[in-house]
């Protein structure tokens, strides 16, 4: 039986991306010199990740809003929720761990597709 709560580790790859997108924002580098950083763990995976969700940041932030989880950004990194939506939506269709967001998002997993087929 465990006495303490589990706690769940969130993936590398969903971390990495969001660290590189934010990065960008701040204006520190583009995505690819970020993306191939010494402290980036999967170079390619994170790249490939995080280009993707930033060509589609648009959609994700209307998807996000209309399925009502856009609220919940100020709770998380700004950047994980929509690297996390956008593997749901476009991605492998799944969530690689666990935790908030990762609930927030298959919670609501539902209404992000019925909002993203609506555009």
């Amino acid at each position: 039986y465990l006495t303490e709560p589990q706690q769940v580790e969130m993936h590398p790859l969903y971390q990495d991306a969001s660290r590189v997108l934010a990065q960008t924002e701040q204006k520190q580098g583009t995505i690819r010199r970020l993306a191939i950083a010494d402290a980036v763990r999967n170079k390619k995976a994170t790249l490939a990740i995080a280009s993707e969700t930033m060509r589609y940041n648009q959609v994700l932030e209307q998807c996000l809003a209309e399925a009502g989880i856009a609220d919940k950004q100020s709770e998380f990194q700004p950047w994980i929720l929509k690297v996390m939506a956008y593997d749901f939506l476009f991605g492998r269709g799944k969530i690689q761990c666990g935790g908030a967001v990762a609930r927030a998002i298959k919670e609501n997993g539902t209404r992000l597709r019925e909002a993203l087929e609506t555009m």
